[in-house]
């Protein structure tokens, strides 16, 4: 195992008969490492193509399931740093240090977290995780500007 990273060991694993890697607990889902694999490298391209590069920083707004576990090794398979904030309670407090420790090229949003997108500020990009997923949800990519008037904040209004 010396010298391995996380990637070719999980790669490793899909080719040795691809047991389950995680199992989802939201949804009871079970994901085998091929699938992990494919599903972070795309996760991975698709937060390239939104500019995110090695040495960046991501925050993420999600639950605690799979998809916060495939974010964190996407950020990672681009060499970038990912902090998630799980659940609905993060103090703004908490998110303000945060920003101003990491200074994020973007902050993830999922659609369960919406609610967060209020303290968005001039010049942050913020991205919906459906973007990434090729969802058929509408997805949003912006990055405000102090002429914005309006934006939409949705909420699934759980607590």
């Amino acid at each position: 195992m010396t010298g391995e990273t996380l990637f070719t060991w999980l790669d490793r694993w899909a080719n040795r008969g691809n047991p389950v890697a995680l199992i989802d607990g939201s949804t009871g889902a079970s994901i085998r490492y091929g699938e992990l694999t494919a599903e972070v490298d795309a996760l991975a391209a698709a937060l390239a193509a939104h500019g995110l590069s090695a040495g960046d920083n991501l925050i993420v707004f999600v639950q605690r399931d799979a998809t916060m576990v495939k974010l964190v090794l996407a950020a990672s398979r681009l060499g970038a740093r990912c902090l998630p904030f799980v659940g609905n309670k993060v103090p703004p407090s908490a998110f303000d240090q945060a920003r101003k420790l990491l200074q994020p090229k973007m902050i993830l949003v999922s659609p369960e977290s919406y609610e967060f997108t209020q303290w968005q500020v001039p010049g942050e990009v913020w991205v919906d995780t459906a973007a990434l997923r090729g969802s058929d949800s509408i997805p949003f990519v912006f990055s405000p500007t102090a002429n914005d008037i309006l934006y939409l904040n949705m909420s699934s209004g759980s607590t």
